[in-house]
């Protein structure tokens, strides 16, 4: 356990470096410079447009020369304005401040800056970059248009969510009028199986957080976000007793403190949620549970290029066999069910949420595994590592009301989002350069069409970029890919980048066809 976490942050502090190389690489900073115009630039590394509300943090020098009291000197902003490439004004909202924070900049170089963390929008090309001029005014600023919310729900044009009593939410599709109540409550179980395998013990207790009670806060509320944060607090059953009577959760409890951050912005067609605890309790499972009130016997779970359609529950003629079917099965993170009009609710995870289970009945209850804390490892004695106790854990997705023409490639491109934030540097300087916005190497469209990886081939040819794609859908579907450069050669390749053929194409365009479910990968080969 210790050897991958060490791994990750090696994998991060790698990521982060080259990140970092080709931020400033690419621009030509004078870090001896300090003037109080700032040029925030996005880059944007997915295959396609993007327009989304982001959070960023703003470095200003200690001496910024304008600022402006709220309300009677009580506390000094800086004062500023952000535009586009068009010279229009961006709205924004200035969620926290820290003064002379030390903040590591490039390599070796450090300075003492006013932070300023502020969210606001911005729409990048796909594989490109949006610049925005921040500019020193003389003026307070202050945006008091914000999204429609009160003490305990916000909406956009899109959706509406409410927080309920016990901390689950009501989430309104306002397309459809359809209304999803009960959202993310929490269930824990009892769990005595291993890895493979989940088994609930005889003498089992099952808790949850419906109908319990909850912290609301409002954390953020601007003109394009508004964020909440809720606390709920569950006593469950400390472990797992052993002894001559047999197996059983003990009576002694310990809190579960599960909190959740609920957002929603304007542009949003999906509410973001992302839930943060401390594992205090071993041999035990904890479910998030989304009952949907769709009542149809069937719902889709996303695997490795492709989704399925599953039956609701389990089949109950296996119920004599030495491995009867197990309500929980596997999912890629993305689950949901869909009324017979098409219309219904997605769960939408970029990682880490591999378990799901579906439940028959009128509620329309499906559930996502969040945490399995057990003692048995297959072909060992047994460990602690699996216990997950004293663990921080973090868990992040989306719910996303789904209307009859929703494809699933929509839902990829929502998980993309989640997993994918815009890096961006901000660079000041005596006088910042009017903004700019470029397009990207190529960007990747068509309705049903889901990109899987763009990267450089095995072969490190040059002027040459693998794209794979694949048909989200069991219809058959066409996409295009368009490109900055010039093409030169097109080709169709196995997955392990062999030659198949080629493909017509025009300069700066290709188009392709693919049949349902299926895995295109093509070469593409650019103009030196």
């Amino acid at each position: 356990g210790e050897e991958l976490r060490a791994n990750s942050y090696s994998v991060q502090e790698i990521a982060d470096m080259l990140t970092r190389e080709y931020l400033y690489g690419a621009h030509s900073y004078d870090w001896n410079i300090v003037g109080e115009e700032g040029l925030l630039t996005f880059h944007n590394t997915l295959a396609y447009d993007i327009d989304r509300t982001v959070t960023v943090d703003l470095g200003f020098p200690t001496k910024y020369s304008r600022m402006y009291s709220e309300p009677f000197g009580y506390e000094n902003i800086n004062a500023f304005k952000i535009y586009d490439k068009d010279g229009c004004e961006v709205p924004y909202k200035v969620i926290s401040i820290r003064r002379k924070s030390t903040q590591r900049i490039y390599e070796n170089i450090a300075k003492s800056l006013d932070m300023h963390r502020i969210t606001l929008r911005v729409k990048i090309s796909a594989l490109g970059y949006s610049e925005y001029k921040v500019v020193p005014v003389s003026t307070p600023v202050r945006y008091l248009d914000h999204l429609t919310s009160g003490q305990s729900f916000a909406e956009n044009e899109f959706i509406r969510f409410d927080i309920n009593g016990d901390g689950s939410l009501k989430l309104t599709d306002k397309a459809t009028g359809r209304v999803y109540d009960g959202l993310c409550s929490l269930s824990d179980d009892g769990e005595i199986g291993d890895g493979w395998y989940h088994a609930n013990p005889v003498d089992d207790i099952t808790v949850s957080s419906a109908l319990g009670s909850c912290e609301i806060e409002k954390i953020e509320s601007g003109a394009s976000r508004v964020v909440f944060r809720i606390k709920r607090r569950m006593n469950i059953p400390e472990r797992l007793v052993i002894d001559q009577f047999g197996k059983r959760r003990s009576p002694e409890r310990v809190e579960l403190c599960a909190v959740m951050t609920v957002g929603l912005s304007e542009e949003q067609k999906y509410v973001d949620c992302r839930i943060e605890m401390i594992n205090t309790a071993s041999d035990h499972r904890l479910k998030l549970m989304l009952p949907t009130g769709i009542t149809t016997d069937k719902y889709f779970a996303s695997q490795a290029f492709c989704f399925l359609e599953r039956t609701v529950g389990i089949d109950l003629a296996t119920q004599d066999w030495r491995e009867p079917e197990q309500y929980e099965k596997a999912t890629g993170g993305i689950v949901g069910k869909r009324d017979n009009d098409g219309t219904g609710i997605a769960f939408v995870s970029p990682y880490g949420i591999h378990e799901c289970s579906s439940y028959p009945g009128e509620e329309g209850m499906l559930a996502l595994t969040l945490l399995r804390s057990f003692t048995n490892t297959t072909l060992t004695d047994g460990g602690e590592r699996c216990k997950l106790l004293g663990r921080s854990l973090e868990y992040s997705f989306a719910l996303a009301p789904i209307a009859s023409d929703t494809e699933y490639a929509e839902l990829l491109r929502i998980s993309d989002a989640l997993a994918i934030e815009p890096i961006f540097t901000f660079d000041i300087s005596r006088k910042a350069k009017e903004p700019e916005c470029s397009e990207g190497i190529l960007s990747v469209s068509g309705k049903s069409v889901a990109v899987s990886v763009i990267k450089r081939p095995e072969n490190e040819e040059r002027g040459a970029v693998i794209v794979r794609v694949f048909c989200a859908s069991d219809k058959a579907t066409v996409g295009s890919i368009k490109t900055k450069y010039p093409l030169t050669r097109v080709e169709s390749v196995t997955l392990d980048e062999q030659s198949i053929c080629d493909e017509s194409f025009e300069k700066y365009a290709f188009d392709f066809e693919l049949k349902p479910w299926k895995i295109a990968t093509f070469k593409l080969t650019f103009e030196l």
